[in-house]
């Protein structure tokens, strides 16, 4: 079994191993949770510094689309100053019109001069090479607003912006015969400006409209996407109409289906007065994109611009801040973790001594312990031995003393009946001396009565005597009558019966007189007998008298002891029932004591277990077996 300094090195070491395991995890925790949050903030602050990027980058792209409405309305005012459209304008010369407005076809799409009445005079296209459709564009132009504007403008001599954006059909498309220039666009978005004409009086004979088609004219985007990087595109309503540095399919119509956009998100735009975020998705890569819209010269939203940057170069960045962070993290979890080995090492040596100074007073109080659980045990093995003792003897003395009792209060209702039948023989005895003594003067008149009859039996003695001799001469005279009888003859023969039945009285009066005198005899001598047994009797009744005296003296003297015994009794019986009911006391207290003996037995075993386990804590083999044995 380990030592408890082993024990607590061990505890130790491992609490101080999940310490320090714990803190690297709450740490890695906390790092982990505090890059998910910085990732979280980069990402927003990316996104919105992205944003902000787009939203600069869209108002430069803004601004090249301006500048194109400015180079168109330059290129308006210097073809309208050039002397050589003057003259021909002046000796109409058609061709030689055509040739200065082909001459400018790099610069502009549409080029039209028209009289101050609106009518048409030149174009390029040409009327009469690409055969434009004159009425149309001579309609065309008096309701377009910037013919309107030109108009107002040499009625009130002012100098209204000319810059016009205008969005055009397939009736314009038509028109100018650019279906074959644009043969899939249903719309087309132009920046348009005009230039007045005028003599060398200064004044106005022509109007001259130059036009750029922003459809398919990617040099400005170019221009935009080199300086800038950016992806760029011009929507004409939903569809882009020209679009540079998105990834390229297989064809550009292909691209320009996959720019465009849902027909919500375009009225989203339409309806935000600030640049709206949205999102594309051109060959498997989404693109974040700020657009804005393009609001047409008469006030109607006729399409937008956007600047995009491709969501994996914003993630790619977000990546690195992540990876840095990551690598950071991982370098901080490296140093904590040597910080902890380094710690732990240490702390193994601190443990130790703690250990060894916990043990040695913890040593002194387990002997303390020990030799007091000795004391104690024997202690309590003295006491329940005791208390064993005291227990059996108080139950054997209540035991005794309640059969003490029991024979004490039968003595006493011995010794009360002893004396209740002492004192009735007392009084018995006395009545039986009176009627001795009455009986001893009975005896004495019997005995005189016996004399009597003595004396009186020699009288009738002599009367049996008198009787036989009566009887004798009865017989006798009975003979001679039978004699006297037999000599009458059958005269005397009734005579002779006479005389025979009197002598057969006679014999049988004589035979009666024998037997009486034998029975008197025989009641005489009873009667001796008896007369000496009655003056027995009466010299036995005279010393049964003069012991009864005895007798009904002692008898008194008995009753008088008995009822002092039975009163003596009362007072042992008195002392007795104390001594049972301290006895029972005694028992009871014995057994309380007894069970606080087991319970102070249980509590040493109790304590011997603590103790077991306290030796073991601090090692078994410090302490020898016999004296675990002992405890």
């Amino acid at each position: 079994m380990k030592s408890i300094k082993h024990k607590i090195l061990i505890s130790f070491g491992l609490f101080g191993t999940v310490i320090l395991l714990t803190l690297v995890m709450v740490i890695t925790l906390k790092l982990n949770k505090t890059l998910s949050a910085q990732a979280a903030v980069l990402s927003d602050r990316l996104m919105s510094r992205n944003n902000r990027e787009l939203i600069g980058h869209l108002h430069v792209f803004r601004s090249g689309i301006d500048n194109i409405g400015k180079s168109i309305d330059r290129l308006s005012k210097e073809i309208s100053h050039n002397p050589e459209l003057l003259k021909g304008v002046e000796a109409f010369k058609i061709p030689s019109l055509d040739e200065i407005l082909e001459s400018h076809k790099k610069d502009a799409d549409f080029l039209v001069i028209f009289d101050l009445k609106g009518k048409h005079i030149a174009s390029y296209p040409s009327d009469r090479v690409a055969n434009v459709d004159v009425k149309w564009i001579e309609r065309y132009f008096e309701s377009w607003i910037l013919g309107r504007k030109i108009s107002g403008s040499l009625k009130n001599d002012k100098k209204p912006d000319m810059i016009t954006i205008t969005k055009h059909d397939q009736n314009f498309i038509k028109a100018f015969r650019l279906t074959e220039k644009y043969p899939s666009e249903e719309n087309l978005l132009s920046i348009a400006s005009a230039g007045i004409v005028k003599d060398d009086f200064k004044e106005p004979i022509a109007v001259i409209v130059v036009g750029k088609i922003l459809n398919n004219d990617v040099q400005p985007l170019q221009e935009f996407h080199t300086a800038t990087d950016t992806p760029c595109a011009v929507y004409s309503g939903t569809s882009p109409i020209a679009f540079i540095g998105f990834p390229k399919e297989k064809n550009n119509g292909e691209t320009r289906k996959n720019l465009q956009i849902d027909a919500k998100v375009l009225t989203d735009i339409y309806g935000s007065e600030k640049p709206a975020s949205i999102t594309l998705s051109v060959s498997n890569n989404r693109f974040l994109a700020v657009s804005s819209k393009i609001t047409a010269s008469d006030g109607e939203n006729i399409g937008i611009i956007l600047v995009a940057v491709e969501e994996k170069h914003v993630k790619q960045i977000e990546q690195e801040f992540l990876s840095f962070g990551i690598n950071s993290k991982r370098e901080l979890q490296f140093w904590i973790f040597g910080i902890s080995l380094i710690a732990f090492f240490i702390f193994i040596p601190i443990t130790y001594f703690i250990a060894s100074k916990i043990e040695q007073p913890l040593r002194y109080v387990i002997n303390g312990l020990i030799h007091s659980i000795l004391t104690v045990t024997s202690l309590s093995d003295q006491i329940s031995a005791s208390a064993a003792k005291l227990a059996m003897g108080a139950s054997e003395q209540a035991a005794a003393a309640e059969e003490s009792s029991a024979s004490l209060n039968l003595m006493t209702d011995r010794s009360r009946t002893t004396s209740d039948l002492t004192l009735g023989a007392g009084n018995l005895m006395s009545e039986n001396i009176k009627k001795s003594v009455k009986t001893v003067s009975v005896l004495i008149e019997l005995t005189d009565k016996v004399k009597r009859i003595e004396n009186d039996s020699d009288r009738i003695r002599q009367i049996i005597k008198t009787i036989e001799g009566i009887a004798f001469q009865t017989n006798l005279l009975s003979l001679n009558a039978a004699i006297e009888a037999a000599r009458a003859g059958e005269a005397g023969s009734g005579f002779a019966v006479v005389a025979q039945e009197v002598r057969t009285l006679a014999a049988k009066t004589s035979e009666a007189a024998k037997i009486t005198q034998e029975l008197l005899n025989s009641t005489m001598q009873r009667v001796s007998e008896s007369v000496i047994a009655i003056n027995a009797m009466n010299e036995n009744f005279d010393g049964i008298v003069r012991s009864a005296t005895n007798m009904g003296d002692k008898t008194k003297a008995i009753t008088e002891a008995t009822r002092d015994l039975a009163h003596s009794i009362e007072q042992i019986n008195e002392g007795v029932f104390e001594i049972d009911r301290v006895a029972q006391e005694n028992a009871v207290n014995s057994e309380e004591f007894a069970n606080a003996s087991e319970q102070l037995n249980s509590e040493a075993d109790m304590l011997k277990k603590y103790i077991d386990e306290l030796t073991g804590i601090i090692g078994e083999k410090n302490y020898p077996d016999t004296i675990r044995k002992n405890i």
